[in-house]
């Protein structure tokens, strides 16, 4: 049975806008497949305050997000957002301005075909004079950095660009609070940066923030962690005091940031830490503090330490099966451009040539918006180089016929 860590700081004197109570949820409750998604949850969020939700998948995260705004109603307990009743038809729509939902698929949310006119639907669905709308647009822009970008067609965003998107066409509705339910889980490490940082301008500003994440980094930006496991709340507090769980969290397969878990190594081994390590500036101070203030680098040569506790210089690749000189894979000159000869044309590859081996593992990656996708769409034929060759096992990818056949090759 989980003890509950029920120590937390909250803003002291502030209002609160969530309560939850006794919050019990059944997916398809006295019919087959019957489900219990949470059990029992209590939970306070005060107005502006900055919450991470954690926990192993089927632990309830998702069912709980959806409740602060209504999407579910609870089988038993009760739910109130700014004192209105999820359970009051009457105060359902004033619930979902005040608490606005991110998906994990920012593609869910869009509607429109330019990016402002997207912005811009919520607002002119409240009836809004055009003049407020337009002023809404505008400063929802601003917030997410999309501004250069408002007459642009969403489906030519990156994935990161599309997510902001999603958060200001929320933010135009002017909420007290955004919930977001893994924003990130299809962002690269530049696009989930940008993301969380636009989150910590708008905690700034009085939003209320809750944050479901798998990325306990993630979760260590936030002011308290809720931990749930098998629909119950598990842990509640500081990120210090959450990550000083380490135990419960192993079994639940949650990991500690890294240098939360470098700073309980050097701890293990008998070296002093200051309080919970969980940012890396902590961390660094830390080490500082036991090198004696001084550390050294060989011209900033990367060494990795061997089982031996020497140092090897670390090198490019760590090959696995050795690689022949067949290709399997081979790009000439490759471009791809989407919606040539229109406004919103965009130029996603430029001229890219690569040569795939049989043996090889490659690892493509890049920033959000760099072409990943759209390069290996062209290994199946699903995308027709704008200019250049793509050739796979010997077969030409624009031919019909060879495309039919490589697709019987590669998955």
């Amino acid at each position: 049975m989980w003890v509950g860590l029920q120590s937390h700081s909250l803003p002291v004197g502030v209002k609160t806008f969530i309560k939850i109570t006794g919050l019990t949820h059944i997916y398809n409750q006295g019919q087959p497949g019957e489900r219990r998604a949470l059990s029992g949850v209590d939970l306070t969020i005060k107005k502006g305050e900055y919450l991470a939700v954690v926990g192993p998948n089927g632990s309830g995260k998702s069912t709980l997000a959806r409740h602060f705004n209504a999407l579910l109603l609870p089988t038993s307990g009760q739910v109130l957002v700014d004192g209105l009743d999820t359970r009051n038809k009457e105060a359902i729509w004033e619930i979902r301005r005040r608490v606005g939902m991110v998906f994990q698929n920012p593609d869910n949310q869009i509607v429109s075909s330019l990016v402002e006119e997207d912005i811009a639907f919520g607002p002119e669905n409240l009836g809004l004079p055009p003049e407020e709308i337009r002023d809404r647009v505008k400063a929802a822009l601003e917030q997410t950095g999309l501004t250069r970008f408002r007459r642009h067609a969403p489906q030519l965003l990156s994935s990161g660009q599309k997510q902001r998107l999603a958060i200001a066409g929320v933010l135009a509705m002017h909420p007290d609070c955004l919930v977001l339910d893994e924003p990130t889980a299809m962002l690269d490490p530049a696009g989930r940066k940008e993301l969380l940082a636009t989150l910590d301008a708008l905690n700034k500003t009085g939003i209320t923030i809750v944050l479901v994440t798998h990325f306990m980094e993630e979760a260590a930006r936030a002011g308290r962690i809720l931990v749930l496991a098998d629909g119950k709340s598990i842990l509640t507090g500081t990120p210090g005091q959450v990550f000083a769980q380490a135990e419960i969290l192993e079994e639940l397969d949650l990991t500690l940031p890294a240098p939360a878990q470098i700073a309980r190594g050097l701890k293990r081994r008998g070296f002093f830490m200051p309080g919970p390590i969980i940012h890396q500036e902590a961390l660094i101070e830390a080490a500082l503090a036991i090198a004696g203030g001084s550390v050294s680098a060989d011209k900033g040569e990367v060494a990795l330490i061997t089982s031996g506790g020497r140092s090897e210089p670390a090198s490019a690749s760590h090959p696995g099966a050795a690689p022949t000189q067949e290709y399997v894979i081979k790009a000439a000159n490759l471009s791809h451009t989407y919606a040539p000869g229109t406004p919103f044309e965009v130029a996603s590859l430029k001229d890219v040539s690569l040569e795939v081996y049989r043996g090889d593992f490659l690892a493509v990656v890049g920033a959000t918006g760099s072409g990943k996708s759209t390069l290996v769409q062209h290994f199946n034929g699903l995308l027709q180089p704008t200019a250049g060759q793509v050739t796979v096992c010997g077969l030409d990818v624009t031919g019909k016929e060879a495309r039919r056949n490589l697709w019987r090759k590669l998955g």
